[in-house]
């Protein structure tokens, strides 16, 4: 079978057959490396045309950084910066306290340049609330960031050409203060 024979095979990003004789051919058309869904052999294109699209299914890109500079003291955490050309919200705030829960939501983010920031909300399970209860605190802070592939931050839209572009972090960073009595293992 010639390269050619193969590429009339490949259809939707996969083809139905992949014999081992023409894995050096793979390079050759462009492909990074193949995988297998339901037992059908995937090309993944090296230069793709759509970004986080697997399987023929668009996916949302999700990043989840940790935050534990100084780990045995106790830190309240403020703020929240991350530069990138694209909006990104975070849907989960965690932190050691398991009844801790928060989200900062797509609107709640503005933006400076490259930069996106906003202010860390309350604990949803608590006394006030999301927007006037307890900030994060804790001896880290690990937010879930998910890239903003709403329709004009319309909720519950996808606009899944929003979802296959190119996205690039640069920077995240985070605004915190330091409780100097945490790290402390008895009374005086």
């Amino acid at each position: 079978m010639l390269c050619r024979e193969f590429i009339k095979r490949w259809d939707n990003n996969h083809v139905h057959a992949l014999p081992i004789k023409l894995i050096p051919f793979i390079r050759l058309i462009g492909c990074g490396f193949v995988s297998y869904y339901l037992g059908v052999p995937y090309l993944h294109p090296i230069n793709p045309d759509k970004w986080n699209e697997f399987y023929g299914q668009s996916v949302d890109m999700i990043v989840v950084p940790s935050f534990n500079k100084f780990p045995t003291k106790q830190k309240h955490f403020i703020a929240i910066e991350l530069q990138s050309d694209k909006s990104w919200f975070i849907v989960d705030v965690e932190t050691n306290d398991p009844k801790f829960s928060s989200e900062i939501p797509p609107v709640r983010f503005k933006r400076v340049g490259e930069k996106i920031n906003a202010g860390f909300l309350g604990n949803i399970n608590g006394r006030n609330g999301l927007y006037n209860g307890q900030l994060p605190s804790g001896y880290f802070c690990s937010p879930t960031f998910i890239k903003d592939n709403s329709n004009m931050l319309v909720y519950n839209s996808i606009d899944n050409e929003k979802r296959q572009q190119f996205c690039q972090i640069d920077l995240i960073m985070v605004k915190f203060s330091v409780s100097e009595q945490s790290g402390m293992d008895q009374n005086l």
